[in-house]
């Protein structure tokens, strides 16, 4: 478990495990722990933390997923619908590419290894990869 200078929450990753096949599972696995949920960045020094934390646990994928996603999946204008599944309010951006580009389009969010899981980026919600969560005190 690792946690933050002057926060009081901790971060962790982990593996998503072979009975989650669906993103949306993946709160529930954070959710096991008390005010547990999918990592939220919500800066960019919290942003390079979450960085640090994946660069150091994952090493063969491409994507990592947050706690990023879209509910309306689309249908609000220039990426209006995407919100934190911990409530938290999304003031902070950090697309590596616009999400509502029509090519590839996903809507879940996920940090990749292009960006030094540094930045966003939609993804499909399908996939089955590992996650970070993040857990309050």
């Amino acid at each position: 478990m690792y946690s933050t200078k002057g926060q009081k929450e901790k971060l962790t990753s982990t593996r998503k495990s072979a009975q989650f096949t669906v993103r949306f599972t993946s709160p529930l696995a954070c959710q096991k722990r008390s005010q547990g949920h999918l990592v939220s960045v919500l800066s960019g020094a919290e942003a390079s933390f979450v960085s640090s934390l994946v660069k150091s646990s994952v090493n063969s994928y491409q994507y990592v997923w947050i706690g990023l996603h879209d509910p309306t999946l689309g249908q609000e204008p220039n990426g209006a619908g995407w919100e934190w599944s911990s409530t938290d309010v999304l003031n902070y951006l950090n697309w590596e590419r616009n999400p509502s580009t029509p090519s590839d389009r996903g809507y879940c969010g996920s940090l990749s290894r292009n960006s030094a899981f540094l930045k966003w980026r939609d993804y499909n919600c399908d996939r089955e990869l590992p996650y970070v969560c993040k857990f309050k005190n």
